[in-house]
């Protein structure tokens, strides 16, 4: 925290790479502060009485689908917290039985490597391991809900409402030596997958989703939708006050116009900061010629440095620069689509 108001050369390298490559991701974190982190998304920032879990096992993700609770609910507020807690019940059951499973495949020795102790420390130590519910949709089902993008008046405060339904269900059922956590998690397929099943169970007339009618797909990653336009201040206030609210933590990925410098991130990150913002990630679609390892940014056929076609595009997936041909169908129809922000 304290490089926001004064950068250091390492610092400055970092924007200086986000500008030009998209590749790092930035955790703004109190001197003292001890956390986990992955470009998933995840950041575990264990209490003091828990420092040992910052190193420990992670068991797995289970998706939560909130749109589904939401068209079964069918506007009744009632209806929808019991189905959002009902299925945060089951994911911890779920990871829970995963947890189990894993501890008897090590007992039965099938599992060496996980076993392996080294220096009195096992590999794998149960008593530290953690699992996290990943909310699929909260976005989508807040607007299916109470009628209104988020970021509108009164749809935080009911996402907040079923944020927190999740963490009191999650807490009231988590197993003996497992800490469950909550978040938002990158779901590429699982994404899609879930919003195809439910406008062919609910209609396309019910349902809400991103991208186009014949490639649908649901937000994970960030709260509010990355095709949602609004200013570069409002999301990350609204971003920040979500990532409080969740233990097992979210990114935001910011995608940036072409010109973007170096210094332009260095105030960009000061007002994350200020925001309360503590996950995200800079990112423009990109290219990478085959031939001569050019790094590009743009939509283009060819190479700017050798006119070669041969070229591998880049965009990012959550915390992640990855291919965009390997991107969900539904994701690549809606690259052009996201907000691209004007940093301040």
């Amino acid at each position: 925290r304290e490089r926001l108001n004064e950068p250091d050369n390492l610092t400055m390298m970092a924007y200086e790479t986000s500008a030009k490559f998209s590749v790092p991701n930035y955790l703004i974190q109190d001197q003292n502060g001890r956390s986990t982190v992955s470009s998933e998304g995840c950041v575990f920032s264990p209490k003091e009485s828990e420092f040992d879990m910052v190193r420990g096992p992670i068991i797995g993700t289970v998706i939560v689908n909130l749109p589904r609770a939401a068209y079964e609910a069918s506007g009744r507020d009632e209806k929808l917290f019991q189905n959002v807690q009902a299925a945060a019940e089951e994911a911890a059951e779920a990871l829970a039985l995963r947890s189990a499973a894993v501890k008897d495949r090590i007992k039965e020795g099938l599992l060496p490597l996980l076993a392996w102790e080294t220096d009195g420390t096992a590999y794998y130590a149960p008593r530290t391991a953690s699992a996290e519910v990943g909310l699929l949709g909260l976005s989508e089902a807040v607007k299916h809900h109470v009628h209104a993008d988020l970021g509108e008046k009164d749809s935080v405060g009911f996402a907040k409402k079923m944020i927190e339904a999740v963490r009191k269900s999650v807490g009231e059922s988590e197993p003996e030596g497992l800490r469950v956590r909550v978040g938002l998690h990158p779901s590429r397929n699982a994404s899609s997958r879930l919003a195809e099943i439910d406008a062919e169970t609910f209609g396309f007339s019910t349902i809400k989703y991103q991208g186009l009618k014949k490639y649908p797909f649901y937000t994970d990653v960030p709260a509010v939708p990355p095709t949602q336009r609004m200013p570069f201040g409002v999301r990350a206030e609204l971003e920040a006050e979500f990532q409080k609210l969740f233990d097992g933590g979210s990114i935001l990925p910011l995608r940036l116009g072409p010109e973007t410098k170096a210094s332009d991130l260095s105030s960009a990150t000061r007002q994350l900061g200020k925001a309360g913002l503590r996950y995200f990630t800079y990112g423009a679609p990109q290219y990478r010629c085959q031939q001569c390892f050019n790094v590009g940014t743009g939509a283009t056929s060819k190479c700017g440095k050798c006119s070669s076609d041969r070229l591998t595009f880049l965009g990012r997936l959550g915390g992640r620069l990855t291919p965009i041909d390997l991107w969900p169908e539904a994701r690549r129809k809606a690259l052009d689509q996201m907000a691209i922000h004007d940093l301040p």
